[in-house]
């Protein structure tokens, strides 16, 4: 199960969670990539630090998946799809185009 965040709510959701966030891409071999990265919101979108393989794997522009999960087990997670591009060596700004909070496995459990 998952329910559709708007966009121009997500400032307000992200300011209400953990700023760690999963941030996952693929290198230009297909090969996945995760790392975990604090989030800011800013004037022009997401930004996190992160490492230079993460930065390569962007390139000039690539599409991201970004994890924040449930605090509990049994708490749903945030994922965001964003359009991402380099800020330096190891930075990324990060532009929002989908977002959901999906169930956790253990919640299905029950």
């Amino acid at each position: 199960m998952s329910i559709t965040v708007d966009i121009e709510e997500l400032p307000a959701v992200l300011g209400e969670l953990d700023r760690a966030a999963f941030v996952c891409t693929a290198g230009r071999t297909g090969g996945p990539k995760v790392v975990h990265a604090l989030l800011d919101v800013s004037a022009v979108g997401l930004t996190a630090t992160v490492g230079r393989g993460t930065v390569a794997n962007v390139g000039d522009g690539a599409a991201v998946t970004l994890v924040i999960p449930g605090s509990t087990p049994h708490e749903m997670s945030l994922l965001i799809d964003a359009d991402a591009e380099p800020d330096g060596d190891t930075g990324l700004v990060l532009h929002p185009s989908a977002a959901v909070w999906h169930r956790s496995a253990h919640g299905a459990e029950q």
